[in-house]
């Protein structure tokens, strides 16, 4: 993998295709397996790149990232092979650190930080489940959330003060609270506040509450790199449009969960159009396999209870 520092043009175009996460509590099934009561220790050259090492996307205006480990625990700036690899508590590697730098204008900027991580395994059959911390420059921005044998992106918020220019350096402590539960980033990406893409395209979406009884109402949101003339959810054989009645390109809208859905899993796609024709047409990839647009990470874990 290559590094990339910088801003250059670019954002794919994808449509976002979530699960609705219809399980017991404490209990995900993916298409590998269950999530297990901890996680398999692997040789040194099966656990490198086990996830997978997706490509860290094109980055855009005000985007700064990158693929390439440049830190170690003793913060000399000398790489320690940390990421793109799996990671146990235990490793000598651990914690997970790398810098992203940014330049002057940044400093105590608003923005986000979104990282690919793989396997972790937020719920299980038999907790504590992993809990793998985020920080930047020393302050917790939240905890890693995802599925067991999975990849995808997690989002924070980077609130005013705490960016600054050059080096800004990201940590992962791993598995928190025991040591028996592994994970793996490949990449990180922070994106200052006021910067907008070039390319029309959903740029964040997400889904609120993340536990919720079937009867009850969920709520989808979009935000939109710029004007469409709709938004849609299509889940189970339904639907929704989002609407944006005040014009700031954050599109929403409910859904009411049928009774009879617990303990499903439930796909569906959210698109954009304009003119006629779908902007960010649906992708091959399924659950938490997004490739296109920003995650928060609070959306993944739907419940039915």
């Amino acid at each position: 993998m290559k590094t990339n520092l910088g801003s250059i043009a670019g954002i794919s175009k994808a449509a976002l295709v979530f699960s609705l996460m219809a399980a017991t509590p404490l209990l995900v099934t993916t298409p590998q397996g269950a999530a297990r009561a901890g996680d398999v220790r692997l040789s040194p050259a099966e656990a490198q790149n086990l996830g997978g090492s997706r490509a860290m996307p094109p980055l855009g205006s005000g985007e700064y990232g990158t693929d390439v480990d440049n830190e170690n625990n003793a913060k000399t700036g000398t790489p320690d092979g940390d990421m793109d690899v799996y990671l146990f508590k235990s490793d000598t590697k651990a914690p997970i650190e790398f810098n992203i730098i940014l330049p002057s204008s940044a400093a105590g900027k608003s923005g986000t930080l979104r990282m690919d991580v793989y396997d972790v395994d937020a719920t299980c059959s038999s907790p504590p489940c992993e809990v793998d911390k985020v920080y930047l420059n020393g302050t917790q921005i939240g905890v890693l959330n995802g599925q067991n044998n999975t990849s995808g992106v997690n989002i924070f918020n980077i609130p005013p003060g705490l960016l600054k220019a050059g080096k800004n350096l990201v940590k992962v402590d791993i598995d928190t609270l025991n040591g028996s539960w592994a994970v793996e980033v490949d990449w990180g990406i922070i994106k200052l506040a006021g910067t907008t893409s070039t390319t029309l395209d959903i740029t964040r979406a997400w889904v609120a509450p993340v536990r919720q009884k079937a009867g009850n109402f969920v709520n989808f949101f979009a935000e939109l790199s710029g004007k469409v003339d709709k938004v849609e959810v299509v889940i189970n054989n339904q639907t929704i449009q989002l609407t944006d009645p005040d014009g700031d390109r954050t599109w929403s809208g409910q859904w009411q969960i049928p009774t009879s859905l617990g303990g499903r899993s439930l796909p569906f796609t959210m698109r954009a159009i304009k003119g006629g024709s779908v902007v960010s047409p649906m992708a091959t990839s399924q659950g938490y396999e997004i490739s296109c647009c920003e995650i928060p990470a609070d959306w993944r874990s739907i419940v039915l209870t």
